[in-house]
């Protein structure tokens, strides 16, 4: 390697010479570069905008399904009134109107299988009530046989317009009645109000036919007027997507939507095109600078190119110094002096391994020791938490050890450990943890396994760690006691599973060893 390094010092070029190329042929590629780069760099941040704003919409979304879902549930316990099966519409009058006051709805309305409306809890029993045509939107899904949603329609008893949310009242499986609640868009503009989006933007929720149901801060537009043409066409071929349109005034947008599968109501966020390009106006500045930095650079570089030989020379012995701090992979330069630092970069990244592993596993085993095997559980813990998958920790503890290392002797408890240990690890995945954490304690961390899984573990490495063991002329026997705790089931930090496996592996010493015990949740 030294005759190597030698050889490239001698033939390879300083970096005085270098950098007179460097002045002529570096200006124009990393000028490129640098605008490619920055250009790069405008359309993640464009990608991540339409990712969070189209998770915001997806939330948007949500919380209009959950209204729904809510108000059917609360207008589906009403459908089981004993006083509809008595006919006693006066009680049921009643037992609307508190369901109507406890969820904050303007009218609950009870309608026959023709959709002529029976009682609404605005006006009193026996007053005629407005006829329902079956072809408007609540007419058609009056007498449904499931829950349905209505698109927006003018409600002559509120006066205003509404959306219904229907329910089936249904006896002996036969639908006797429709319950509908006929509901301003107060509720949705709610929940547009709490998300606190830029001023800038705006929200439309429009139904399934394309009506505008509810909005925030769109102009030009007003309830029950059709959304954009462009999205219409949309709303039946796909349940999410990203386009530019113009709203009703002719402001240029762009559309962000989602469509629920469960009412086929749409939700859209318009973003203004101007302030998701305005990024792009700042770009021709930033390369502008850019090249002007990078041309001073470049000149003074050539002035210090001494001082930079010399510093680069300078840096060698402090190099050699990073041993127990620094991981390098330096591929080979092309600058001698380059090519000088990198043996020394090499030379302190081979330190640093050793110290590493050294600091990191049991010297007689090769197994991580109890530092790696929290940091490696650690880690795995997260990546639960974030996945909603399961660890299961095994502790294990040998019964008899003690006895054979009396009886044999240090070398031979230490052979045994050797031993125990390659069972441990032959007898589990690659994707696995094993650790000594010490004595004749040892641990393992199964991914992705639960209790069963786990227990099965264990049942196979109380067998296999039971099996005799030879050294020569030597014949030992030992078992072992296994504790187990599984993540979140027995905890949900690194502290309380090994606190929880060490409890389980007592209890199994204390039943009789040679047996496995379960954590308590």
């Amino acid at each position: 390697m030294e005759a190597i390094t030698n050889k490239n010092q001698a033939h390879g070029p300083g970096i005085r010479t270098s950098l007179a190329g460097l002045v002529v042929g570096c200006i124009l590629p990393i000028a490129l570069i640098a605008a490619l780069l920055i250009f790069n760099l405008y359309e993640r941040q464009q990608d991540q905008l339409i990712i969070d704003t189209m998770n915001r919409v997806k939330s948007i979304s949500s919380a209009v399904d959950r209204h729904i879902a809510v108000t059917q549930s609360a207008l589906l316990a009403l459908s089981n009134a004993g006083s509809l099966d008595r006919g006693d519409f006066d009680d049921f009058q009643d037992q609307a109107r508190e369901t109507a006051t406890s969820l904050g709805l303007s009218n609950i309305l009870l309608a026959d299988l023709q959709g002529r409306l029976l009682m609404s809890t605005l006006i009193p029993l026996g007053k005629a009530l407005p006829e329902v045509e079956r072809s408007s939107p609540p007419g058609r899904i009056l007498g449904s046989d499931k829950p349905e949603v209505s698109d927006l329609f003018w409600g002559p008893i509120l006066g205003r317009y509404v959306y219904a949310v229907t329910v089936p009242v249904k006896r002996k499986g036969q639908v006797r009645y429709s319950i509908a609640a006929a509901i301003p868009n107060d509720p949705l503009l709610s929940i547009l109000n709490d998300q606190r989006l830029p001023a800038s933007w705006s929200v439309i929720v429009s139904d399934s036919a394309g009506n505008l149901v509810a909005n925030w801060h769109t102009r030009g537009m007003k309830l029950g007027d059709k959304v954009l043409p462009k999205l219409i066409p949309k709303l039946s071929s796909a349940t999410e997507q990203v386009f530019e349109a113009k709203l009703h005034d002719g402001f240029p947008v762009l559309v962000i939507y989602s469509r629920s599968l469960a009412t086929n109501w749409v939700v859209s966020v318009n973003l203004p095109l101007s302030e998701v390009r305005g990024n792009r106006h700042a770009l021709s500045s930033v390369v502008f600078y850019s090249l002007l930095a990078l041309s001073l650079g470049l000149l003074l570089a050539w002035l210090i190119g001494d001082k930079i030989a010399n510093s680069i020379t300078a840096l060698i012995a402090p190099a050699r110094a990073l041993g127990s701090r620094l991981t390098v992979k330096v591929p080979v330069l092309f600058f001698s002096e380059a090519n000088a630092l990198r043996e020394a970069l090499l030379e302190a990244d081979v330190m640093l391994q050793s110290a590493q592993y050294k600091a990191s596993h049991d010297a007689l085993t090769g197994l991580a020791n109890r530092s790696r095997f929290g940091a490696d559980v650690g880690h795995q813990l997260l990546v639960c938490e974030r996945q909603k998958s399961s660890v299961a920790v095994l502790y294990i503890d040998l019964d008899g050890f003690k006895a054979v290392n009396d009886t044999f002797g240090h070398g031979v408890g230490d052979l045994l450990l050797k031993e125990v240990s390659a069972r441990i690890k032959a007898s589990v995945r690659q994707s696995d943890f094993t650790a000594r954490l010490g004595g004749d304690e040892f641990a393992v961390a199964l991914i992705d396994s639960n209790i069963d899984q786990a227990s099965a573990c264990a049942r196979s490495l109380l067998e296999v760690l039971s099996q005799p063991y030879r050294f020569g002329e030597i014949e030992a026997h030992i078992s072992a006691s296994i504790g187990i705790a599984a993540y979140p089931r027995s905890g949900t930090d690194l502290q309380s599973l090994l606190k929880n496996a060490d409890r389980a592996m007592y209890d199994a010493k204390k039943a009789g060893k040679r047996r496995i015990c379960i954590a308590a949740t």
